[in-house]
């Protein structure tokens, strides 16, 4: 068992690094006292596979993540009791992403400037239209808790947003309120309106074309698209209208695609390829899962510029490990739990699946490749392919 773990750790230490750590922090979110009983427990295996100070390092990784993760739980809570209680008061904010709503109220994420709750994020809630990420908000509004959803069956909104950090909902007055697009965003906003321009361009803006386009690509939501919606939910494909790491690997796989007949080497197209999908990520407003998708592609195919092995894996635990030390909170969200989980998923049944098809690959024992002809090599190609 010890030399199974240990080969397995040569392979893929990140990985087992960022499965421990994620299990050390749910057990931490039952019970703090499970997760310090975690830490313990992840330091005996790294220390048999590792050695002691591998050990000692990872358990320190683990207890940081906790405090980390206690304390931001400790200052939010403070935080929405004292937001909350503000009651009628003005608020300085910077919209972080682009705010949607219909019929003349808009909403969107922005954090705090200035005062005593500088960098808080709070949901800002506005009158008129939609502005884009990177609006600066001045007004005079009513700070309100997060409540929690009053119909049955609807899934806690406040939950989700207090896992994003949210600590607060501002209903801003509109008759007092001031937006300024500063020259950057201004720009960014342009950028943004041109590329929709672009993929929709010659066709009808009020069509059913434009609107699946536009959810599909870009993710957007028209105010009445219900009854697009509801086909894609009922077809069970309502997915494809989030972006997702599904589109930016699609964008990564259609850049390499075009770098290749254009004969441009693999070390300039790397680069070119990872460029183009953090753009695309920023291009649809930077959500969550894109960026996730964007940052494992970028070190999944920075392995193959610096000529390492690349095993997924490993990279998807160094991302994982690199973004919890930014918010250890953020593995509480269903979205992230899913998105990793799922990579997780198909790395390690990969491995199984094709020790279950290596036997269509196999090589004659007497015929070496080096030694076939055109039809034995091509034959010998077409069904490595097939098993792979």
């Amino acid at each position: 068992m010890a030399d199974a773990l240990r080969r397995l750790w040569v392979k893929r230490p990140l990985f087992l690094l960022a499965a421990g750590v994620v299990a050390v922090i749910g057990l931490g979110g039952i019970d703090p006292r499970l997760g310090w009983i975690g830490c313990a427990l992840l330091a005996v295996p790294v220390c048999i596979v590792a050695g002691w100070k591998t050990g000692a390092a990872a358990m320190a990784l683990a207890a940081l993540l906790l405090v980390e993760v206690g304390w931001r739980d400790a200052r939010q809570a403070a935080d929405e009791a004292e937001l909350s209680g503000l009651g009628f008061s003005r608020a300085d904010a910077r919209l972080i992403e682009d705010g949607y709503g219909q019929n003349g109220v808009w909403s969107g994420t922005a954090r705090l400037r200035g005062g005593d709750f500088d960098g808080r994020k709070i949901r800002w809630v506005g009158l008129g239209d939609p502005p884009p990420a990177g609006t600066e908000l001045t007004a005079t509004g009513v700070f309100g808790a997060l409540g929690k959803e009053r119909n049955p069956g609807v899934p806690d909104r406040s939950e989700r947003l207090r896992a994003e950090g949210v600590v607060a909902v501002f209903r801003a007055n509109g008759m007092r309120g001031r937006q300024w697009i500063g020259p950057f965003s201004e720009w960014a906003g342009e950028l943004k309106q041109a590329f929709r321009e672009s993929i929709v361009a010659g066709l009808d803006e009020d069509g059913l074309p434009v609107k699946v386009i536009g959810a599909v690509v870009l993710g957007e939501r028209s105010p009445d698209s219900l009854g697009l919606v509801r086909d894609f939910r009922e077809s069970g494909t309502l997915h494809v209208f989030t972006v997702s790491g599904m589109h930016v690997m699609m964008l990564g796989s259609m850049v390499w695609f075009a770098l290749k007949w254009m004969g441009v080497p693999r070390r300039w197209a790397i680069p070119a390829i990872i460029v183009a999908m953090f753009a695309y990520a920023w291009l649809t407003g930077n959500g969550p899962a894109a960026v996730r998708a964007a940052w494992m592609g970028a070190v999944f195919l920075g392995s193959f510029a610096l000529r390492r092995r690349t095993d997924l894996l490993n990279a998807l635990g160094a991302v994982l490990l690199v973004s919890l030390l930014f918010d250890p909170r953020m593995i509480r969200m269903p979205g992230v739990q899913l998105s990793y989980g799922v990579v997780a998923a198909i790395g390690l049944g990969t491995a199984v699946a094709r020790r279950c098809f290596a036997w269509i690959a196999e090589e004659e024992a007497f015929l070496p490749a080096s030694e076939m002809g055109f039809w034995a090599r091509g034959w010998l190609g077409f069904r490595r392919k097939l098993a792979e």
